[in-house]
């Protein structure tokens, strides 16, 4: 495991302490709520250590992101169910995949005006693709899954 050294020359084991200290309070917190924390779900005690937690665990996908993250590390926080390093990126490619088999099922884009719940949000999720791709930000790699379902989103 990593260790850092102190002005004296000696190792120091603390950062690693605190990382598995914490790591260990994720792990029982996903254990206990069955997801991950939230990290602004605002008041109260727990509320605040919630965030906190919610916090670290962002702040480990930034450091995975910018290529900070030991191996070890990363290892661990793998086997957290429900963790990712990048949710948003999970999110998208679950909804591209409802959206694949609506279409499959159905023949159609779903619309945002439908009277079914689920197809109503996926329609909406579908608006805001287009609205994104709009404003020139949706990613090239997702405006051609997009287009491969034959999806106009312009």
């Amino acid at each position: 495991m990593a260790k850092t050294e102190s002005s004296s020359g000696a190792r120091d084991e603390r950062p690693v302490k605190n990382w598995v200290g914490r790591y260990g309070e994720l792990v029982r917190f996903v254990a206990k709520h069955d997801g991950m924390p939230r990290e602004q779900p605002g008041g109260g005690t727990e509320n605040r250590a919630e965030s906190l937690l919610g916090g670290w665990t962002r702040y480990q996908r930034r450091r995975f992101a910018g290529g900070n993250l030991p191996s070890w590390q990363h290892a661990l926080l793998e086997q957290i169910d429900g963790f990712s390093f990048d949710p948003h990126a999970e999110l998208w490619n679950e909804q591209y995949e409802l959206l694949a088999r609506f279409q499959a099922a159905h023949g159609r884009v779903p619309s945002y005006r439908s009277q079914d719940q689920s197809e109503r949000a996926l329609g909406a999720w579908v608006h805001k693709q287009r609205h994104i791709y709009k404003r020139s930000q949706l990613p090239a790699g997702r405006v051609s899954a997009l287009r491969k379902l034959l999806i106009k989103i312009v």
